[in-house]
């Protein structure tokens, strides 16, 4: 039986401020945030790239508190991502042709 894993790059994707190790840092504690925006822009990172939805429980707990209490906004569908996308760069989503 094999067993799955997860890969975690630390890479941040170009116009990003934030990386997927500092965020999960912060959201823990051990690295500690210079504010608060700092802090909920860690969080927003976590639910942008669904790492939340993936880690223990207590991140996909805390992620949805922070939705709910407007801290934090959902994360996009694949609609408002592809249309972000097509503003900013032209990319027509997995058209062909």
């Amino acid at each position: 039986m094999s067993r799955g894993h997860f890969t975690f790059y630390l890479v941040k994707p170009k116009g990003a401020t934030m990386d997927n190790y500092t965020a999960v840092g912060i959201a823990e504690g051990f690295i500690e945030a210079d504010n608060v925006e700092q802090f909920n822009q860690a969080w927003q990172h976590l639910i942008d790239t669904g790492l939340c939805w993936q880690l223990q429980g207590w991140f996909g707990r805390q992620a949805q508190e922070f939705i709910a209490s407007g801290r934090c906004t959902s994360p996009e569908t694949v609609e408002q991502r592809n249309k972000r996308l097509h503003d900013q760069t032209g990319w027509d989503g997995d058209r062909q042709g």
